[in-house]
């Protein structure tokens, strides 16, 4: 492929990622690594119906986006394999059925990483999630394996 037309992709990939964060309710950064493709299915199942998409999108493409869509407090959490949770209608819904997908694979190595909500168009704030609430997952109610073998 000639570096035009990859560069193109690149940009239609930051445009839609730049349309899906400004019509989201709700972001949660995700860290998927050690998810199998049965798992990712079932997350991203439990998701849809919540009015939510998870998507695994590249690191540098999703900062571009992210800065342009005014969440460039992400942006910081946007290291290693990253996954976003979309959520386009009710916000609770999205963080409902998320931890509840936690609590029920209760050895899933899914961790959260950041949140932002979207209050409105012009204001928007960044949730951080905690160093020790991701290795406890005690904000999600549950401990994980990882921090269990610690």
């Amino acid at each position: 492929m000639p570096n035009t037309q990859i560069r193109a992709e690149k940009e239609q990939t930051v445009s839609e990622l730049v349309d899906k964060l400004n019509r989201s309710q709700l972001v949660i950064v995700t860290d998927y690594r050690g998810l199998t493709v049965t798992e990712m299915s079932a997350l991203r199942g439990r998701l849809r119906q919540a009015g939510a998409e998870y998507q695994v999108a590249k690191n540098t493409l999703t900062r571009f986006a992210a800065q342009q869509a005014g969440r460039a407090g992400l942006v910081d959490d946007l290291a290693g394999p990253s996954a976003i949770a979309f959520g386009y209608e009710d916000p609770t819904a999205l963080a409902k059925s998320l931890q509840e997908y936690l609590r029920a694979a209760r050895t899933s190595p899914l961790v959260v990483k950041a949140g932002s909500l979207g209050i409105a168009a012009s204001r928007r704030t960044r949730s951080r999630v905690s160093p020790s609430c991701r290795r406890a997952r005690s904000c999600w109610g549950r401990r994980s394996e990882r921090s269990s073998a610690r």
